[in-house]
């Protein structure tokens, strides 16, 4: 970027969401350097012939293996120069990198994993054998680091910033980073969670005063069970779909069991709220289909 000469950015997430592709958007739009550490663990696999699942079973009992995968990135980290750290554990051994996170729809994730050309370390018969690999995959990947480093991957608390990459263009997530690591630098607020219009899960019927109505550009929402709802007016989240757009930031009002202001959690307002028939009716008003839909039992 001109006139910087010492950016860090980590971006990390989950498989499928599209690390690699926005980081090669930001090295040629924005002149950084890029240092990956998935195509490192590729070929370890290959060269053990196994899978990257295996290799990530196998490593809970070697550490060998996070040395190398691992072991130069607190080095790398210190070296001048704008650089993105395409690493799932950069965020803490670049501890001075605007760390971020991208996050996409397991439904939307196994699919495009399916359509990666990966060799046979990350082949899938199936959409759910994808899925199931997926998961797999990040539950090892989450325990091995939290009985190596003592780190929860899964919290996002650990990120300056979390971008929904479900639906969204590559360029547009780019440039959102960029933006918002220049807020981050320079001390100013920001927003820090950014959704898919179109995977946040209604909690109301659609009306037609929602597509018109004057909310802030700042939609509310709440998480639970890794699914994101819409909390009280729909109105943001509306207009942005109807206007075609796909990532807007949101604040997240309480997960899982967290309290709301009205005294009730997260889970039991959305067990209270949420329907299949609500969601056809939103789907049906907006013109769209949500790729998956969360299981609630009532």
């Amino acid at each position: 970027m001109p006139g910087e000469k010492n950016i860090k950015i980590s971006i990390t997430g989950d498989l499928g969401s599209g690390k690699s592709s926005v980081c090669n958007v930001i090295k040629e739009k924005y002149g950084f350097e890029i240092y990956h550490t998935g195509k490192i663990q590729r070929e370890i696999a290959e060269r053990y012939n196994m899978t990257t699942l295996e290799l990530n079973k196998y490593a809970e009992t070697h550490p060998e293996i996070d040395r190398e995968i691992d072991g130069a990135l607190a080095e790398v980290g210190k070296k001048p120069g704008c650089m993105i750290l395409d690493s799932r554990m950069a965020w803490h051994f670049v501890p001075n990198s605007f760390k971020v996170y991208l996050r996409v729809n397991i439904d939307v994730s196994a699919k495009r994993v399916m359509n990666m050309k990966r060799g046979k370390v990350e082949q899938y018969g199936s959409l759910e054998e994808a899925k199931q690999g997926i998961l797999q995959r990040k539950a090892s990947e989450n325990r091995r680091y939290l009985e190596k480093y003592g780190v929860d991957c899964s919290d996002m608390n650990n990120f300056d910033l979390i971008i929904d990459t479900s639906f969204c263009d590559i360029e547009t997530i780019a440039d959102t980073i960029i933006a918002n690591e220049q807020k981050w630098r320079g001390g100013e607020d920001y927003p820090r969670v950014w959704l898919s219009s179109r995977f946040i899960f209604p909690t109301d019927r659609p009306k037609n005063e929602d597509a018109t109505s004057q909310a802030g550009s700042i939609a509310s929402v709440i998480e639970y069970e890794g699914n994101f709802y819409v909390y009280g007016d729909h109105g943001t989240v509306s207009r942005s779909i109807l206007n075609g757009v796909d990532l807007i930031p949101v604040h997240v009002s309480a997960k899982n069991g967290e309290l709301l202001p009205e005294g009730i959690s997260a889970e039991e307002y959305v067990r209270l709220n949420y329907s299949p028939e609500k969601t056809e009716e939103w789907e049906n008003f907006h013109d769209f289909k949500f790729p998956g839909y969360p299981e609630i039992h009532k």
